[in-house]
């Protein structure tokens, strides 16, 4: 299943020639959490992100890593 989505992900960032940058409002609810929570997420380093002038903004690659990098592998 992982490997499918990742598959996936490959071929729609294929088809995906325009880089949408997203609000702490848009990523927070792909990432269901308050806006306020991914702002300070940011202030301690916890997620990538780009800044344009005072502007925060974050790319589907910052989402997808963070949450990547946040799965906790089942035990048995």
């Amino acid at each position: 299943m992982n490997e499918q989505l990742q598959e996936l992900r490959e071929i729609i960032k294929e088809l995906n020639t325009t880089i949408y940058l997203m609000t702490y409002k848009e990523a927070a609810e792909i990432l269901g959490v308050k806006a306020q929570t991914l702002r300070q997420w940011v202030c301690y380093g916890k997620i990538s992100y780009i800044k344009i002038a005072s502007a925060v903004r974050f790319k589907q690659e910052h989402i997808d890593a963070f949450i990547e990098k946040s799965t906790q592998k089942a035990r048995r």
